[in-house]
């Protein structure tokens, strides 16, 4: 069965449709807050169900992207990587297994249809990033780099602002980084080594964080432990994406967790994506109501 965000575009199309009432309803209450991050997530999101027309700078950044992905679809290149993560839902690695890691066989391909952001969610974070205009930017999980890509070409239109990537694996952050060099996104730095390794040098290093997104381990415990970890160094109105929140019952325990959390400030639900807008006022029910995206 496939999972929500895999849906074809034409499924995923009349879904969104049949929930624009309530759509709608989540976007008015956005609109609404006083915080000013909330009402930019409202605005990216209104674009991306309206299917807005982006401007030919935009348009030619998000071609870019895509034609590297293309050409990682393409790539007959095969290599062992060291997996840190969770694996898949039903997995079951114990937390000696995640942290060790687990030697696996993958190819570019492979690793490009199955671990990469869609075009549509890629293209959602690239309007998300336009509309907040963050100065520093932390990736957790850089992959193959098609989301560094999408976050960094909008932080190049924006004319400010640096993102931070982490990637496990040495063999994957280096296709990575080669990747957005090639597209010219060479202030973009990819770390590479565990992140519970990687994260205390550089949360030293770097100013406050006002744009997090959390990928690359699927697992309720460590997704509460790196929100523990981001927290003291975040900006007072960052944001935080939790990705692949119904990815597995455990990951969708920590989202409910998280939205029950007075710290996290306002939360919303992009079903795909669990968002934390912290320093705003927390509001509604505990758990939000889920948008129809994708």
């Amino acid at each position: 069965m496939p999972m929500p965000h895999l849906l074809s575009p034409f499924t995923a199309w009349v879904r969104r449709q049949s929930s624009l009432p309530r759509n709608k309803r989540i976007l008015d209450a956005l609109d609404r807050s006083d915080a000013p991050a909330v009402k930019a997530i409202g605005q990216a999101v209104r674009q991306r169900l309206t299917d807005a027309q982006w401007t030919a700078e935009e348009e030619a950044r998000i071609r870019a992207v895509e034609n590297y992905r293309a050409r990682l679809l393409a790539s007959t290149e095969t290599f062992e990587v060291v997996d840190y993560g969770a694996h898949g839902p039903d997995a079951d690695r114990n937390r000696n297994e995640m942290e060790t890691g687990i030697r696996v066989g993958r190819s570019v391909a492979a690793l490009a249809k199955g671990a990469a952001s869609p075009p549509f969610w890629g293209q959602c974070m690239f309007s998300l990033v336009r509309a907040l205009r963050p100065g520093l930017c932390l990736e957790l999980g850089t992959s193959l780099g098609i989301s560094a890509s999408y976050q960094s070409a909008a932080l190049k239109l924006n004319g400010k602002g640096r993102l931070i990537s982490i990637e496990g694996d040495p063999s994957i952050a280096r296709i990575a980084t080669a990747g957005l060099k090639e597209q010219g996104y060479t202030e973009t730095e990819v770390r590479c080594g565990r992140f519970m390794d990687v994260l205390p040098t550089l949360l030293r290093e770097c100013g406050p964080l006002d744009f997090i997104f959390i990928d690359g381990h699927h697992d309720h415990e460590a997704t509460k432990e790196y929100f523990d970890m981001l927290l003291p160094h975040m900006a007072p109105n960052a944001v935080v994406i939790f990705d692949d929140i119904r990815w597995s019952p455990g990951m969708f325990k920590a989202w409910e967790e998280l939205c029950s959390d007075p710290r996290t400030g306002y939360v919303i639900d992009l079903g795909r994506w669990g968002l934390a807008c912290i320093g705003a006022k927390k509001v509604g029910p505990a758990m939000p109501e889920k948008f129809e995206l994708g």
